[in-house]
């Protein structure tokens, strides 16, 4: 085959991945998607493309991005939300392109520096020995460390065969603002910078939303972390507002001021500062520190339990003193003049990249406390450890994505299984709120047989949820019958912690008498560990949130049924929330129908594409919130959906 590269050709009947695949289906809707990508990287221009589940994406992009590498020479990017997909991404679809396709190209895996182990830190953290050290074993495991370094190809924490300690490990990683660049005698060995030699000779390359943003940022002041490229794939793309939003906001916590305090000196007598001879003043300071963040983060807990306002949004500017930040600054003062009496290079960068965050945080906490962000929300939370934040957050991350990340490129696709709120103009919601303009759509529907293969039941006999306790009360008997009717691995979806605790609390024992194995969000399990779990379990449970209604795919009997407990608006009282629906009425618009329906819509369509991963599947939706056939705007969550009948069981 010669360059140019026909993609529909190399999809198609009689193509190569046909000839190499013994089962190959040729789906339409995969050539029509790819046919788009192809035509907006030639030609330019900005694509939103939703695809249905079992569609093949990824072929349907990675096969025009290998043509635009391969045949033009032009550099792509790829970013995806989930680990998952990049592992599916690297791991299986490259590998098996790259063997078929007659083009030279080079795909790389964009890591943040914190991945890379760092020689000159660990030997650095091996001298200071048990003096850098709280927890017990870390000794051992920085033993481990230097062992692995050297055998390793890359130096990555994924690459590592236990997991460290997050102090051990912080200690050690190739953190931004602790490099000695070329003056490292690790330099020609480093394992980030090879990683960032990969890069720049990458034709493809992979990463997530936040290594992206990152870059966008630090491109902003002349500097970057992925090497100049023309065109940006974004997958998994419905969540990139969000993603966007966190990545653009300010955030400090007390978990992030001890951490820093307690990595200098610990009230153990552990930390960088007692490895070293004058260090006394230094240490003060971070005493002083200590104490500072202890009073402050205290004065804004009780404000936040007084529950005025109820959803901590803060509205002015000095609510809180700026003792902390001036500690933080005394902590950065003392570090840095420590730092420059040190003769060994190596120790006075370690001090630098200290007194650097310490001035970072004091920076973050003014401008939280003085409101100085234009555009953003502010509010204070506290996380059911007892961690304590001030944070804030973009009303509107439209225009500075819209300047700084789409308007470089020759090309943008955004593409996911949801992008569309459905109905006519569906994809103007998620292209208004991401700054996208002069934008091609496109909507290929799934090739799966939805009314074949999948029910949707609305059970109206639980009230309404807007009634409460009513409604929470009746919750579990419906579930548990529901899961009786099952024939295998059961999803229960809330939109809350609260609701989700309560209704397991009420069913566990139940369900667990009946054989069933049951998972609960929040246990203590990592989401990976969990879905493996309960994949093998055969019979089980699993009551999840926000983090299960996405990225999860659970073929075959493992999953028959997805019972979504509530339709998931967001909670109209969040700060960031209530400023976006606020700002949107402010400039005479309707919040509900221009912001919080479409969000809604768009989560819908995510939960309900847990259920039905292959043509093989089958299984039950089943809606627990009566307002889907009672309300106007229910039967637009419906016609969002593929085709499917619904059945509707009455009270």
């Amino acid at each position: 085959m010669a360059l140019p590269m026909d993609v529909l050709e190399i999809l198609g009947p009689g193509g190569p991945i046909a000839a190499r695949l013994s089962h190959y289906e040729v789906r339409p809707e995969q050539s029509e998607l790819a046919a788009a990508v192809d035509d907006v990287m030639r030609r330019g221009g900005r694509l939103m493309a939703e695809a249905g589940t079992g569609v093949g994406k990824s072929f349907a992009y990675l096969v025009p991005a290998i043509a635009a590498a391969a045949e033009r020479r032009e550099r792509v990017v790829i970013a995806t939300h989930t680990i998952a997909l990049q592992e599916q991404l690297l791991g299986k679809d490259v590998p098996f392109l790259s063997g078929i396709l007659p083009a030279e190209f080079s795909v790389v895996l964009a890591k943040g520096r914190g991945n890379f182990l760092c020689r000159r830190r660990m030997w650095l953290a091996l001298r200071g020995g048990k003096d850098l050290f709280d927890g017990r074993g870390h000794d051992e495991q920085l033993e481990r460390l230097v062992e692995w370094a050297e055998t390793t190809d890359d130096g990555t924490q994924q690459g590592l065969p236990f997991v460290p300690a997050r102090e051990v490990w912080n200690k050690v990683n190739a953190e931004a603002g602790n490099c000695l660049g070329r003056a490292c005698k690790h330099y020609e060995e480093c394992f980030y910078q090879a990683g960032r030699r990969r890069l720049a000779n990458a034709d493809i390359i992979v990463a997530n939303h936040h290594f992206l943003f990152a870059d966008m940022a630090l491109r902003r002041n002349g500097w970057n972390l992925i090497p100049d490229f023309q065109h940006l794939v974004l997958d998994e793309a419905h969540g990139i507002e969000d993603v966007a939003g966190d990545y653009l906001g300010l955030g400090v916590s007390r978990g992030m001021v001890r951490y820093l305090l307690r990595l200098l000196a610990s009230k153990t007598g552990k930390g960088v500062l007692y490895t070293l001879q004058g260090s006394e003043r230094a240490v003060e300071a971070v005493r002083t520190a200590r104490d500072a963040a202890d009073g402050f983060f205290m004065e804004v807990a009780s404000w936040i339990r007084a529950g005025k306002p109820r959803n901590g949004r803060i509205h002015h500017a000095e609510l809180f003193p700026r003792t902390l930040a001036q500690a933080l600054d005394d902590v950065a003062s003392a570090v840095q003049r420590l730092a420059n009496a040190i003769e060994s290079a190596e120790t006075r960068q370690e001090l630098t990249a200290r007194a650097s965050r310490a001035g970072a945080l004091a920076g973050e906490l003014r401008a939280l406390i003085g409101l100085d962000r234009e555009g953003h929300v502010f509010w204070a939370e506290e996380d059911s450890k007892g961690n304590v934040f001030l944070r804030s957050a973009p009303i509107e991350v439209g225009p500075e994505l819209g300047e700084h990340l789409w308007k470089p490129l020759e090309s943008v696709t955004l593409t996911s299984a949801t992008l569309s709120a459905g109905g006519e103009g569906g994809f103007r919601h998620l292209a208004g709120r991401l700054g996208i303009e002069t934008t091609r759509t496109l909507c290929s529907g799934s090739p799966f047989d939805y009314r074949e293969q999948a029910r949707l039941i609305v059970d109206r006999r639980v009230p309404d949820p807007r009634e409460g306790d009513a409604y929470e009360d009746a919750l579990p008997d419906v579930v548990l019958r529901h899961v009786a009717a099952s024939r295998g691995g059961v999803f229960v979806l809330f939109t809350s912690y609260q609701s989700m605790d309560r209704c397991h609390a009420a069913c566990v024992a139940s369900l667990r008498s009946d054989g069933f194995v049951v998972f609960k969000q929040g246990d203590g399990l990592p989401r990976a560990t969990m879905l493996t779990q309960f994949r093998e379990a055969g019979r089980a449970i699993l009551f999840g949130t926000d983090s299960f209604w996405q990225g999860v795919d659970v073929p075959g009997d493992a999953l028959t049924t997805v019972i979504i407990t509530r339709l998931p608006f967001a909670v109209p009282t969040h700060p960031v929330q209530e400023a976006r629906t606020q700002a949107i009425e402010r400039a005479g618009g309707n919040a509900f129908s221009e912001y919080s329906l479409p969000q809604a819509i768009l989560k819908f369509k995510q939960g309900f594409g847990r259920l039905i991963r292959s043509r093989r599947d089958r299984g039950t939706v089943v809606v627990l919130d009566e307002r889907i056939v009672t309300k106007r705007y229910g039967r637009l969550f419906v016609r969002a959906l593929p085709d499917i009948d619904v059945e509707v069981l009455e009270r």
